[in-house]
């Protein structure tokens, strides 16, 4: 069955245009295409209108909104995360994830043991560097001893990781695992340092 759009006035198969069901023949009067451009004028023409009506249906669709997210981000992997380094940068979306994970531990942890469960080959990857990395960092007049100290007093404090004050790695810095560079600090603090942050950086 075939149908005359009103706008650009080509014949086209029914189904090249959108149900509507007060219509004689349960499709509108214009085709996809052309409804669709009149969509866009409109939305562009109406912005401040139409993203109040779209933050309205999204609140009452949530499912829907999360769901289409979700898909869209699987067809587009990295751009939407792009667009927020772009609008904001990077360090801020960094921020704002740590302070994220410090009121969520319990979601973080259980997303970390899914990911390592799920990729083997990249945690094996991740601790043969760390340990090479760790191994080329000890010097000869390191203490073992004092070292396992710092270590044993940390275990005793929930909630505390042993930091390297210079980061082992790094782009401008490679510090010393000696227990002259080891310090107890909370995991907040630690996850917010990282390494990026050390004593008279430049």
């Amino acid at each position: 069955m075939q149908k005359q759009c009103t706008k650009c006035h080509q014949i086209k198969l029914l189904v090249e245009f959108h149900r509507f069901k007060h219509s004689a023949d349960g499709h509108k009067s214009r085709c996809k295409p052309c409804n669709s451009a009149d969509s866009v004028k409109w939305q562009q023409t109406n912005k401040d209108k139409y993203l109040a009506r779209y933050k309205n249906w999204a609140i009452n669709n949530r499912d829907k909104t999360r769901s289409a997210s979700l898909n869209w981000n699987r067809r587009n992997p990295g751009v939407n995360y792009q667009r927020r380094v772009a609008n904001v940068g990077r360090e801020a979306i960094n921020q704002k994830s740590r302070n994220w994970a410090t009121f969520n531990k319990n979601k973080v942890r259980k997303w970390k043991a899914n990911w390592k469960k799920n990729n083997p080959s990249a945690v094996a990857a991740m601790t043969g560097k760390r340990r090479a990395a760790l191994r080329n960092a000890i010097p000869l007049w390191a203490n073992a001893e004092n070292i396992s100290k710092i270590y044993f007093m940390c275990r005793e404090k929930p909630n505390y990781h042993v930091d390297h004050i210079v980061p082992l790695v790094s782009t401008l810095v490679c510090g010393l695992h000696c227990e002259a560079n080891l310090q107890i600090i909370p995991a907040a603090e630690n996850y917010s340092k990282n390494n990026r942050k050390w004593p008279d950086m430049p």
